[in-house]
């Protein structure tokens, strides 16, 4: 999924759920399988989340769990990019966009 838009604020918890499909839009079962999740400045990464360490799989869904000290810090928008790779090791990159992180006056 391209140009996906997701918006929070800073210093808040945020649970993000891809859902994964094969180019036929049948599932794409991920069990076994790795992914990674990084937001970026433009230039350089500035958060990366990697299965056991804020990215959870089950089945065709990726689950990217952004904490609350991953954020408070950052608000504007920035680019993300989640890449999968799954048993056979087939690596794609399976959604960008733009995540917007809102200021907050009560972090």
């Amino acid at each position: 999924m391209e140009n996906k838009k997701i918006s929070m604020y800073q210093g808040e918890n945020k649970s993000i759920i891809f859902t994964v499909t094969q180019k036929d839009g049948s599932p794409k079962i991920l069990d076994n399988g790795n992914a990674k999740f990084v937001i970026t400045n433009g230039n350089s990464i500035i958060i990366q989340k990697i299965l056991g360490n804020g990215v959870l799989i089950s089945g065709n869904k990726i689950t990217v769990l952004l904490d609350a000290s991953d954020t408070i810090g950052l608000y504007g928008n920035y680019s993300f990019e989640l890449r999968a790779v799954d048993e056979q090791e087939n690596s794609n990159v399976v959604s960008t966009g733009i995540i917007e992180i809102k200021k907050s006056f009560t972090v």
